[in-house]
């Protein structure tokens, strides 16, 4: 393991051929995996010998060579040469451009093994995606590698995002989930949602099925979208009796860390590592009311706060109306918690988002019923393998994944694309 900067710009400038770069800067920062452990990273931003500054823009020139390492393992998370132009002479290539090479490279830089760990998604002129994988079957939240070389057969891109499980997290078994399983979860599913259209500017009624997760064996459902790591569920619904009537000041946020070397080296766990206690969720439950009953006074009762969990530095709160209508866009509010005064300094709400459609009138003049959209949508309905992390066990769980990518409209009993409603 390097002990100093220089170790590692060492290091890097020989394992990449930048023999015709010089450094132009560096920054540390660290982030927290599905295992909840601290990773430092060194972003290391690198020249070429000709080039002195940054555009007038602020944009890094064609050519700079942008890398991204873990300063424990020494393995390379990105590394994006700008514009696809390398000054590279003696660095990373592919002689022969073909898949093998590629994943036989990839394969000894992640440790990971090709079919086991990750799987190719797509491929196209010097341009490979690949998936991660537990033994073929993909993982939610799922993880990506890219590669990118050009004509000459040279590294201009490559980037690895998201985690591969430890061993030990991962529940395998053998998928046995059909349909006719879980029909009735299936019919449950089915949820009948008003989509915004911009063609007619109204609210289309389309009976969709909502994505669940369903344990191979059935013992637990996973709702999308999935919760962060360490994530509380809390699902109390946020009362008071008097609003507070002082203004509420956004505070500054500082979104990224800058932790030391010192810090990286000794592995210094990040406070986003740590799990959020029972007394720090009262604290938290006191913030939220108390921020609600500042800005949104009149409102007592129609806020359920669903979840808690660490980012950045600061708990975030996230809040979900106590009913919903069914309009696509559903109503939340994320609230910063300062993670020691433990007070709200800073929030968002998408209602301006909702506010886009709230003048488009509804079609109310529904036809299709429930149960006969269901036969409709039956044959489009899928249910596919996937391990899906479930962050109240911190394990990764074989589950069916059902989610249909059409809808029936409730008007008319067509089948309609989904995302041409969106």
């Amino acid at each position: 393991m390097a002990n100093t900067i220089s170790d590692y710009l060492e290091w890097t400038k020989n394992k990449f051929g930048l023999v015709n770069y010089q450094i132009h800067d560096y920054k540390i920062y660290r982030k927290i995996n599905t295992n909840s452990e601290t990773i430092y990273m060194l972003c290391m931003e690198w020249f070429p010998s000709h080039i002195m500054d940054r555009e007038e823009d602020g944009l890094n020139p064609d050519g700079t060579a942008s890398i991204e390492l873990n300063m424990h393992t020494l393995k390379v998370q990105s590394a994006i040469f700008v514009g696809g132009i390398t000054y590279v002479k003696d660095g990373i290539s592919f002689s022969s451009q073909e898949k093998k090479d590629i994943i036989h490279w990839i394969e000894q830089e992640t440790g990971l093994v090709y079919q086991e760990h990750f799987r190719l998604h797509r491929e196209d002129k010097g341009e490979f995606t690949f998936q991660t994988c537990i033994k073929g079957i993909p993982l939610s939240p799922g993880g990506s590698i890219e590669v990118k070389i050009n004509p000459d057969g040279k590294l201009i891109f490559y980037s690895v995002i998201g985690n591969y499980p430890s061993k030990n997290s991962v529940i395998e078994g053998d998928y046995s989930l059909i349909l006719e399983d879980i029909e009735q979860i299936a019919r449950e599913q089915l949820k009948l949602i008003h989509f915004p259209s911009d063609e007619t500017k109204e609210l289309v009624p389309v009976y969709a099925i909502e994505e669940l997760y369903i344990a191979n064996d059935q013992s637990v459902t996973i709702e999308f979208p999935l919760a962060e790591r360490d994530t509380i569920t809390i699902n109390e619904i946020i009362e008071w009796q008097e609003p507070i009537d002082q203004l509420f000041n956004r505070e500054k946020m500082n979104l990224i860390e800058d932790p030391t070397l010192e810090q990286a080296l000794s592995n210094l766990s990040s406070p986003d590592a740590f799990p959020i206690t029972s007394e720090e969720q009262e604290y938290c439950k006191i913030a939220v009311t108390n921020f609600l009953r500042q800005v949104y006074p009149t409102q007592s009762g129609l806020w359920v706060l669903k979840t808690l969990h660490r980012d950045n530095g600061y708990i975030h709160a996230t809040l979900k109306q106590s009913e919903q209508d069914n309009l696509v866009f559903q109503r939340k509010l994320l609230l910063f918690i300062n993670r020691k005064s433990y007070e709200v300094i800073n929030y968002m709400d998408n209602d301006f988002l909702i506010e886009m459609f709230r003048s488009y009138p509804k079609y109310d003049n529904i036809k299709v019923m429930k149960d006969e959209a269901f036969q409709y949508i039956r044959p489009y309905i899928e249910l596919t393998p996937v391990y899906v992390y479930n962050a109240e066990r911190k394990e990764h769980i074989l589950c069916g994944k059902l989610d249909s990518q059409y809808g029936v409209n409730a008007v008319h009993g067509e089948i309609v694309e989904l995302n041409k409603l969106k």
